[in-house]
């Protein structure tokens, strides 16, 4: 939920002042004219997501602009909030998945669909791309494994074994 708003007040005032001798009097009249202009602005703004129920919502109102969507879609959103772990334990139970599984890439896949899953920390890896170079080199040396065995005459036809 954000909030800005904004004032401004700009006063004016003209002062007209008139001097007159006239022989011996003197007559002084002067008037004064003031005026006022206020502007005053607001913005409020809804920022709010749900990817359990693939909820994603932005609302806004300006000054003089009913707020109740707002405020619905924000009591809403803690509402939900507040059933999470009831919501998220049904989600699982849907899915197969309990605490301390091992799991498999296709239930990795659906528990992302499902909206359970947001990011994917692929321990003791820090990032996606030191997990894609340890098993690109785990496969490289594999297949170096694979061929210095052929050479040594290790492997026939397939089916042989490593010495």
């Amino acid at each position: 939920m954000t909030a800005s708003n904004s004032a401004e007040r700009e006063v004016e005032t003209v002062t007209t002042t008139v001097n007159v001798e006239v022989l011996w009097e003197d007559y002084t009249d002067s008037t004064s004219k003031t005026s006022v202009k206020q502007s005053y602005q607001m913005d409020l703004a809804f920022y709010g997501y749900d990817t359990l129920d693939d909820i994603h919502l932005s609302l806004q109102a300006k000054a003089g602009q009913s707020t109740e969507h707002i405020r619905a879609a924000a009591m809403s959103c803690m509402t939900q909030s507040n059933a999470l772990q009831a919501r998220l334990s049904a989600q699982l139970q849907c899915l197969g998945l309990h605490d301390g599984d091992r799991t498999t890439s296709q239930l990795c896949a659906q528990a992302v669909n499902a909206g359970v899953v947001v990011e994917l920390i692929l321990a003791p890896f820090s990032t996606l791309k030191e997990y894609v170079e340890c098993m690109y080199r785990g496969i490289q040396k594999r297949h170096l494994a694979s061929v210095g065995a052929e050479e040594k005459g290790l492997v026939r036809q397939g089916k042989g074994k490593l010495g």
